[in-house]
């Protein structure tokens, strides 16, 4: 396989994202972002050479000038101010960190984004918090395409519906990375246009389950009050309620490589 794609995992948690991108073996994590010291101590744990930055308002040129060049920028930035489990103060909520987020993104310009939240960021406020995601992405240069993806996609017994959204350069001149899974999903009229013609597609668990069986990826069947599929193999419950479930990063991530000409997902 060609060269890894550098990942800078931002708001790690334990580190779900990388764990499911490094599952593909397309990918390799240079750096994490994540302000929680028991999160920070599970990270070091498991990547111990991969240095961890405490906070991603701190992050500026200096930090940048650090690194390698960033392939693909992870980021599950805070829920709480979007989800039905809160207040739904959106953008008004101190802890919306897309600002902060989007800042780091110019920044580090990788090739490709991939972020993650709850299903409500899409509806929130009529709509202008996950629009004003899509108008930073775009006119920082970014195409994107997002999916409502739920954990049952890959094998688990409980629902967790979350919006995984893939952003890259509009100056990239491939298919959608989505794309060639359209005849097998329903489409349905997007909700959102900007001047790229970003197009989401949703429902595509048989195809999933498909692509899990052509790539024998591991499911997530025999989880037991693990909500995420990582407990097994890094610590067990603390870090648990905010994670991504490594299952559905490492189909992400087959996209991705096959987005960039690495292999061959069809």
């Amino acid at each position: 396989m060609s060269p890894k794609l550098k990942v800078f995992d931002c708001y790690s948690g334990i580190g779900g994202f990388s764990y499911g991108l490094e599952m593909t073996g397309g990918f390799e994590t240079v750096a994490f972002c994540e302000i929680d010291h028991y999160c920070q101590m599970v990270l070091h744990k498991h990547w111990s050479n991969v240095p961890c930055f405490d906070d991603v308002r701190k992050i500026d040129d200096k930090v940048t000038q650090l690194l390698p060049v960033i392939d693909c920028f992870t980021a599950g930035f805070p829920c709480q101010p979007f989800s039905i489990a809160g207040n739904m103060k959106g953008s008004n909520d101190n802890r919306n960190l897309w600002a902060e987020t989007i800042r780091v993104i110019r920044l580090l310009r990788p090739r490709y984004i991939l972020l993650e939240n709850v299903p409500n960021i899409r509806v929130i406020e009529r709509g202008y918090v996950f629009g004003r995601i899509l108008a930073d992405l775009a006119q920082s240069g970014y195409n994107a395409e997002w999916q409502c993806i739920s954990a049952r996609s890959v094998g688990a017994p409980h629902k967790r519906e979350r919006v995984f959204l893939i952003a890259y350069p509009n100056s990239i001149r491939r298919q959608a990375v989505f794309n060639h899974v359209k005849s097998n999903m329903e489409t349905r009229p997007d909700e959102w246009k900007t001047a790229q013609g970003i197009t989401r597609w949703e429902d595509c668990q048989c195809w999933f389950m498909s692509f899990m069986e052509t790539h024998r990826l591991r499911d997530a069947s025999g989880i037991q009050r693990d909500d995420d599929g990582v407990s097994r193999r890094l610590d067990r419950l603390r870090g648990l309620g905010n994670a991504v479930m490594p299952q559905v990063v490492s189909i992400l991530g087959y996209l991705i490589l096959n987005h960039a000409g690495m292999i061959n997902a069809s």
